[in-house]
């Protein structure tokens, strides 16, 4: 895939979780962002070898740190479409509310 869809969401994802992290120390917040960026750039690169978690979409973990990256593959616009970024502790229906239907 050579395509990148970021659901508008996901940008405050990011952007609460790395205020979090810069909270209890800046070089963890910086640690955290390229671990999450790795793994949109991984699942962008290699989506069909991450795990279905709901109907189409895929996920990845964003190891050691309790995230995971929630995707689709559009395949007729051969893009990966970004859909949340997650903490594993949040309800796990909340980023469905994202879904197009």
């Amino acid at each position: 895939m050579t395509n990148l869809v970021i659901h508008p969401e996901v940008a405050g994802d990011i952007a609460d979780a790395f205020a979090w992290y810069k909270k209890i120390d800046p070089e963890l917040a910086v640690r955290w962002s390229d671990i999450v960026y790795e793994s949109i750039e991984y699942a962008r690169e290699a989506p069909w070898h991450h795990p279905r978690i709901h109907l189409e979409y895929r996920r990845v973990l964003c190891d050691p740190f309790p995230y995971k990256v929630i995707f689709e593959v559009l395949e007729t616009e051969q893009a990966v479409h970004i859909v949340s970024v997650f903490h594993h502790s949040s309800d796990p229906d909340l980023w469905k509310e994202r879904i197009i239907d």
